[in-house]
């Protein structure tokens, strides 16, 4: 494959990405512009509010993040809390660590940054039908990570004519989005015990232990029966 034709297979599978991502502009728009709304009653200024999304970009954290800033919390408790919430990320980085090419375009740094949850349920749910998965996953991330960006902008400048709409429970939109396209992954037994597991222990350890902590525990316990369950075959 000659160089030139290896940009232009990367370049098609980082706008399938993009495309893939395009219908999740519904959830971006309203929660992004909830984020900023809420940022601005915690007294946080706008931009500052915008440079939280271009450098943070973890929407869960970032809310948390608001939320502690707003009750007076410090930069000690903010911090850990957020790092707890994103440990799951580890746990998503070396999953894809195993099927990207060793030499990544951009490079794994940058792909770092732009793992989130869509990024990463988009490109293991495609792992095996896409020549380029580094490609698929930037082109779903960047998606997302632009129109964040920009709807962050939007309902930071124009928060104090917007009303409260976090009570509409926009904060649940990412996670049904990430369960419509992790469902079509359930295609036999063993992934289906993997996922009541995991989501049985994320609704329950949360009533005794931080709920970032309580994600990754529960990440373990669905790897841990998917391991036995292949033992055991």
């Amino acid at each position: 494959m000659t160089e030139m034709e290896s940009t232009s297979g990367y370049r098609a599978v980082l706008r399938e990405g993009v495309v893939d991502a395009a219908p999740l502009m519904l959830a971006i728009a309203p929660f992004a512009t909830a984020m900023a709304v809420a940022a601005h009653s915690a007294g946080l200024r706008a931009v500052e509010t915008v440079a939280m999304s271009i450098f943070v970009f973890a929407g869960a954290a970032q809310m948390a993040a608001i939320s502690l800033y707003a009750g007076g919390a410090g930069v000690v408790a903010i911090g850990l809390t957020t790092l707890l919430i994103n440990l799951r990320h580890i746990i998503y980085g070396l999953s894809l660590d195993r099927v990207l090419p060793k030499r990544t375009q951009p490079s794994r740094p940058v792909l770092a940054f732009l793992l989130i949850d869509e990024a990463f349920g988009f490109t293991a749910s495609r792992i095996h039908r896409i020549q380029r998965p580094d490609a698929y996953f930037v082109g779903v991330a960047l998606g997302i990570y632009i129109p964040f960006v920009l709807f962050t902008a939007v309902g930071a400048g124009f928060a104090a004519a917007i009303p409260d709409i976090e009570r509409f429970g926009l904060e649940y939109i990412f996670p049904l989005a990430f369960i419509s396209f992790i469902a079509p992954m359930l295609i036999n037994v063993q992934r289906v015990a993997i996922a009541l597991v995991s989501g049985g222990l994320v609704l329950l350890l949360p009533r005794f232990i931080d709920s970032g902590l309580a994600i990754l525990l529960a990440m373990a316990g669905g790897a841990l029966v998917g391991m036995l369950w292949e033992d055991d075959q």
